[in-house]
């Protein structure tokens, strides 16, 4: 049995672009030109480098009401947290993404000051949303993409079945298209049980879903995405 590794709150980290485009299974022509949503996007690298890449991309997080210098603060906090914990728990790393846990947290420090330069640059702005699941303000197929990663399944301890279907059937409102969430484990490496209820409102949604095996795997188990399209 895996170990389990232990948050008792969301925590406030990200990461890089190229690391999203291979949890979630995508190339990046396949999102150049679409209206994608990170949600929640924390600060992941994400929308400020998709938008220079052609990506009409937004983020969402509860604590964009912050300003430069707190969300700076506390991402930067969050971070060394995270990594203090994933070295206590090297038995958990797989080396498929990073060769190495010090390799990650170089390439992740560097997303995370990418993020904060243009948070800064363009701080109030509307590719940085304050908002949070399960109520999302936006129009009904708002967006052709929503990616939802690290957040349903791992803090199912924080959140339970009722929060997972309820914010999934949100983001099939405001999403056109397709909707891919990752990782499929909990917070112990295993499949969770929230995955199946998540699949079948999604279903009830009018959307058909697959697992699929993407080219990444960070924590040893994490190498499966959901995918819903209409």
């Amino acid at each position: 049995m895996r170990t389990e590794f232990l948050l008792n709150d969301t925590a406030f980290f990200g990461r890089p672009y190229e690391e999203l485009l291979r949890c979630f299974g995508f190339t990046e022509c396949e999102l150049i030109g679409r209206r994608v949503l990170d949600c929640p996007a924390g600060p992941d690298s994400f929308v400020a480098e998709g938008l220079k890449r052609g990506i009409c991309a937004s983020g969402v997080d509860p604590m964009y009401y912050r300003s430069p210098d707190a969300i700076a603060r506390l991402a930067r906090a969050d971070f060394s947290d995270i990594y203090r914990r994933i070295r206590e728990s090297p038995e958990r790393f797989s080396s498929r993404t990073y060769a190495t846990i010090e390799e990650s947290e170089s390439v992740r420090s560097d997303s995370l000051e990418v993020f904060l330069d243009h948070y800064l640059k363009t701080y109030p702005n509307g590719c940085y949303v304050v908002a949070a699941l399960p109520d999302l303000p936006f129009k009904n197929d708002s967006f052709d993409i929503s990616i939802c990663g690290h957040f349903f399944f791992i803090y199912a301890q924080l959140f339970d079945e009722g929060f997972h279907r309820k914010a999934v059937r949100e983001l099939a409102r405001v999403t056109h298209s397709e909707i891919r969430i990752h990782p499929l484990v909990g917070m112990d490496g295993e499949r969770h049980a929230f995955v199946d209820s998540v699949r079948k409102e999604l279903v009830l949604a009018g959307m058909e879903t697959e697992i699929i095996e993407v080219d990444h795997e960070f924590f040893k188990g994490t190498n499966q995405t959901l995918v819903a399209r209409f």
